[in-house]
């Protein structure tokens, strides 16, 4: 048996190794069989030669994974193989929050609802989804309203086998990371758990994993990172997972084995982290250890929208946590999102001022989407029927009462403009850029536009 892992190409500035079908080519191969990983976003590979690899191949099986992000790419390299006459299984967070809608409308023969680790090797031998929990068809699924379940969760990280770091080569993938600009390349991404207990009403992760957290033991992470370090000469490694630290004991035996073993690599953690998990004790340790960066989840520095959006922390626990990592040396991104439920103009403005305040040495500021699985989304479906893909968290789907879309998108750029144009700031990102990732910088600095504030802040357009 053979078979073909895609992910497609669409428009993004972050250009990673695809984690998921990597744990599943490498999980098809331990079982004996026959596996390809074929990435259109890492050489930005038009569809046509997409679909040509994939026949060249000739598959038994096209596992494409899926993000609501790029779910038209998906549907349209679905819809083409479908006509040549292959056999498709669409898996990933968007077909498991809408598998009757992903199966009409990208006519695939199956989808995967939840992790596919387990279950990925006995469909693809067994050809169809018979006594398989998580895989369904348009059989199964009368309407989008027919109940499903998703495949039994993975209790023991350890029992997977690392991704197909063979098949997908990172240090041969562009310079585009998560957060824009990166400290040592090649770099790599990993995860050390997998799953979140929190509740953010705009979040879908915490319900892929049925808020249930599960963590790797700090000796398979860091085999893991001496595999990367040593067979492929990777220098810098960027945790996404979603809350690293979420465990205290976890993240310190991590750090712990990692100074033991004398790993000699730098990590950063740019997918985020509560503020709540982490003190200054924490904090030197894991700079220690060789974490350089963190990303906090802020989101908004009013205590009511807070409150609103399920957050369940406070600004207070945010401002000791940003301050803990600053005295330790850690570089600070702050993850903002404006046009949160409750937001005003006031609410918006208080979150800008707040993040000039405290010593942050990045922010990003998006705009609100509402996602498929997401709290808001369950709850509101028949209001929120269309999903965005390509102005994802760049443009509002939500519009706080009283504004405008056009004010909205003017207070992000403002958002920008005022703390990205301050002489720190902008000479401590610019020392870590290299010319080899301007276009996929110039591309992020677009959709979320900068560069429309740099011209507005210099022709004193800007009066938010």
């Amino acid at each position: 048996m053979k078979a073909v892992f895609v992910r497609p190409n669409y428009p993004t500035y972050l250009v990673t190794p695809p984690l998921g079908i990597g744990y599943l080519s490498a999980c098809a191969k331990a079982a004996g069989i026959e596996s390809v990983i074929i990435d259109g976003v890492k050489t930005e590979m038009k569809e046509e030669k997409l679909i040509a690899k994939i026949e060249a191949q000739n598959p038994d099986w096209v596992c494409i994974t899926c993000l609501s992000a790029y779910f038209e790419e998906v549907k349209s390299v679905s819809l083409k193989l479908k006509e040549k006459g292959f056999k498709v299984v669409i898996g990933g967070v968007h077909p498991t929050f809408m598998p009757y809608m992903t199966l009409v409308e990208t006519k695939a023969d199956y989808v995967i609802c939840g992790e596919g680790e387990k279950i990925i090797t006995e469909f693809i031998l067994q050809g169809n989804n018979d006594g398989i929990k998580g895989v369904y068809s348009l059989k199964d699924l009368k309407d989008e309203n027919t109940p499903y379940e998703k495949a039994e969760r993975i209790e023991d990280l350890n029992e997977i086998p690392f991704p197909d770091w063979e098949s997908l080569q990172p240090q041969t993938y562009p310079h585009a990371p998560m957060g824009m600009v990166a400290k040592a390349y090649p770099l790599a991404v990993m995860i050390s758990s997998r799953g979140c207990p929190y509740g953010c009403i705009y979040c879908a992760g915490g319900r892929f994993y049925d808020r249930k957290v599960r963590f790797r033991s700090a000796e398979n992470v860091v085999e893991e990172m001496k595999l990367l370090k040593y067979k492929y000469g990777i220098k810098e490694i960027q945790f996404m997972d979603d809350n690293l630290i979420l465990k205290r004991e976890h993240a310190v035996n991590l750090c712990n084995l990692i100074l033991k073993e004398k790993l000699d690599i730098i990590w950063s953690c740019p997918n985020g982290i509560r503020a709540d998990s982490l003190d200054y004790e924490l904090a030197c340790l894991m700079r220690k250890a060789g974490c350089y960066l963190v990303t906090i989840g802020i989101e908004s520095a009013n205590p009511e929208i807070l409150k609103k959006i399920h957050k369940g922390e406070t600004i207070e626990a945010i401002t000791s946590a940003i301050y803990a990592a600053h005295r330790a040396g850690l570089i600070i991104n702050g993850a903002f999102c404006l046009s949160l439920p409750g937001d005003t103009k006031e609410t918006m403005r208080e979150t800008i001022d707040y993040a000039k305040k405290v010593p942050l040495d990045r922010a990003f500021f998006t705009i609100m989407d509402v996602i498929p699985g997401c709290e808001l989304w369950q709850k509101h479906k028949e209001k929120y029927s269309k999903f965005q893909t390509e102005t994802s968290f760049a443009k509002p789907t939500v519009i706080p009462e009283g504004m405008t879309e056009e004010e909205v998108i003017k207070i992000q750029e403002q958002a920008m403009h005022e703390f990205y144009f301050r002489p720190r700031i902008m000479y401590n990102i610019v020392k870590l850029m290299r010319p080899c990732q301007f276009k996929y910088i110039f591309s992020r600095l677009t959709k979320f536009r900068l560069i429309t504030s740099l011209i507005d802040f210099f022709t004193n357009k800007n009066d938010f």
